[in-house]
């Protein structure tokens, strides 16, 4: 089984230089308890990944501003993967080095699929002049 824990985020909203397209670097950390399950050892990692925010001001039918998202990624740089169990047997940790490696292929995918969909929403609330006044 595999449990994720102590997520943190911390983001930075910066604006382009025509003032009316913005983004979003926003920094997510996790633990990962993964329990081996041939011999019940749990093995604790730690997760690391930057997801950018792309967004942008656009007028609807009635001239008002809203909040349109573009795109949304996880920098695949970012990724990192740290195990942070020490005690691993020397026979396990080929298959610990395999685990971290396909975690910093499958994390960027999970993340974008759980965390874009989220900030989509939240622009759709964001009031246009709370985001000009943060700025």
């Amino acid at each position: 089984s595999i449990n994720i824990t102590n997520i943190q985020l911390d983001s930075r909203i910066r604006m382009s230089f025509h003032k009316e397209w913005f983004w979003a670097n926003i920094s997510l950390e996790f633990d990962i308890r993964f329990r081996l399950p041939f011999n019940n050892k749990i093995i604790q990692l730690h997760a690391h990944v930057n997801l950018v925010v792309e967004f942008w001001l656009e007028k609807d039918e009635f001239g008002r501003r809203d909040l349109a998202m573009g795109s949304c990624h996880v920098e695949p740089s970012s990724v990192n993967v740290m195990v942070l169990t020490e005690d691993i047997p020397p026979k396990m940790k080929h298959f610990i080095r395999n685990l971290r490696e396909n975690l910093e292929k499958v994390i960027p995918l999970l993340v974008a699929s759980q965390v874009c969909p989220l900030m989509d929403e939240i622009l759709r609330q964001l009031d246009v002049k709370l985001l000009k006044s943060l700025l």
